[in-house]
């Protein structure tokens, strides 16, 4: 948790922005789940955009500085305790959701699906998901030092079309792909809006 509140100036703001822009495709002043919100820092910047904003962690830690934050930067807000894959909420409970910097910890279809179905479950309109393009460079080097018998990274890359299908699925629809920058960085925001 608290490794993340020490994240580099530059890498922060150009996620900020990443995410800014996906906001265009969410109406101003609805409700918005962060999830997994991690130390709320997405979060924190929902509410200050004017999004009805709910963060959701399974880590005690995260949600202890989440409300310390919140309560610094005298924010409006609310922070609760699920786990992203059983989110104990109600469908459609949130207009929007975004999901920032997670699904690239999920090694295995399976767990990516059950996530993805929860995310559109409790989601209205429109997800806001980042994901790890496989055709970054960094990708490509991390997967090739693999194929030559190197360590497993622990950061999964998805195409695009598998996140398609997975959203088709669940009946959203594939809206933009944003890239934090095309052909160089493996961090994508993709939106999708319920059909």
């Amino acid at each position: 948790a608290d490794a993340y509140l020490q994240r580099k100036k530059f890498k922060h703001n150009a996620e900020m922005r990443l995410v800014q822009r996906g906001l265009e495709y969410c109406s101003k002043g609805s409700s918005i789940l962060d999830a997994p919100c991690g130390n709320g820092r997405m979060t924190f910047l929902l509410a200050k955009q004017g999004y009805l904003a709910t963060g959701t962690d399974l880590s005690d830690a995260t949600l202890a500085i989440c409300s310390q934050e919140l309560a610094r930067l005298n924010l409006n807000g609310d922070f609760l305790k699920r786990d992203i894959e059983a989110l104990d909420l109600l469908d459609n409970q949130f207009e929007n959701t975004l999901c920032f910097r997670f699904f690239h910890h999920l090694p295995t279809s399976d767990a990516r699906a059950r996530v993805i179905s929860e995310l559109c479950r409790v989601t209205r309109r429109t997800v806001l998901i980042s994901y790890f393009s496989p055709f970054s460079p960094t990708m490509l080097k991390r997967n090739l030092r693999f194929q030559m018998g190197g360590k497993q990274s622990h950061q999964y890359a998805t195409r695009l079309s598998e996140l398609k299908e997975y959203f088709k699925s669940n009946g959203f629809e594939f809206k933009k792909d944003l890239a934090q920058m095309r052909c160089f960085k493996s961090l994508h925001l993709a939106c999708f809006v319920a059909s």
